[in-house]
């Protein structure tokens, strides 16, 4: 039996799980891009800035 149909059906939720993986390396890339700005300005910023966080213990 030859469905049309059903080959539709599996064709789009391909085509979802590829737009749903290409979507999350987007957005791992953009997280770790943030990430490394911020490293940059925690390492411009002056070393008293560190000292004025409260260390809770």
């Amino acid at each position: 039996m030859f469905n049309p149909q059903l080959q539709q059906q599996q064709q789009l939720q391909q085509q979802q799980q590829q737009l749903q993986q290409q979507l999350q390396q987007q957005q791992l890339q953009q997280q770790q891009q943030q990430i490394l700005q911020l490293q940059q300005l925690l390492q411009q910023s002056p070393p008293q800035a560190s000292l004025s966080i409260p260390v809770s213990r």
